[in-house]
């Protein structure tokens, strides 16, 4: 069950809990809140996946991007995926604002982000399976320079201390 609060905010039933008490998962964009009766909310472990790549010489670009987006969003729905987007390459610099270089990096970055890993494992499984194999040879057959990073939200630690 899923009721909207406002915009880009809502929440679902997520599950029972070993103590029986039902789970309501709260997201606002990129942040996902677990919540029990009678029980602190605490934050999940949010994953993020980032594709970078270039489009092959000879692919139509803009008709593939929009198929990629559109295949994507469709795909990664059923599999939990809370929100993906696709950004173009502008400008990038290596080293500091003073001395620094021109960066060149692909010129596609696509972003998903997951409510955990499970969800995101579950994706990659089935584009690695016999389902998904038309999907990913048209994918991966489009283009070049291909890197998949997967990062996950965490506090930053903090030191110890005697207080």
């Amino acid at each position: 069950m899923q009721a909207p609060l406002k915009a880009g905010i809502g929440f679902e039933e997520y599950g029972i809990c070993a103590k029986r008490s039902i789970v309501l998962k709260f997201w606002i964009p990129r942040v996902t809140i677990l919540w029990a009766p009678n029980k602190k909310p605490r934050w999940c472990a949010m994953l993020r996946v980032v594709h970078v790549f270039d489009v092959k010489p000879g692919v139509q670009e803009t008709s593939f991007v929009e198929w990629l987006d559109a295949r994507l969003d469709e795909i990664t729905k059923r599999y939990g995926c809370l929100e993906r987007k696709t950004w173009v390459f502008i400008d990038g610099i290596q080293g500091n604002y003073v001395q620094g270089r021109p960066e060149r990096r692909p010129k596609y970055l696509n972003e998903a982000f997951w409510p955990s890993q499970q969800h995101a494992d579950n994706f990659r499984k089935w584009l690695m399976s016999d389902e998904g194999k038309e999907f990913r040879q048209r994918w991966f057959d489009s283009v070049q320079n291909h890197t998949v990073l997967r990062y996950v939200n965490g506090d930053v630690p903090r030191p110890v201390t005697d207080d």
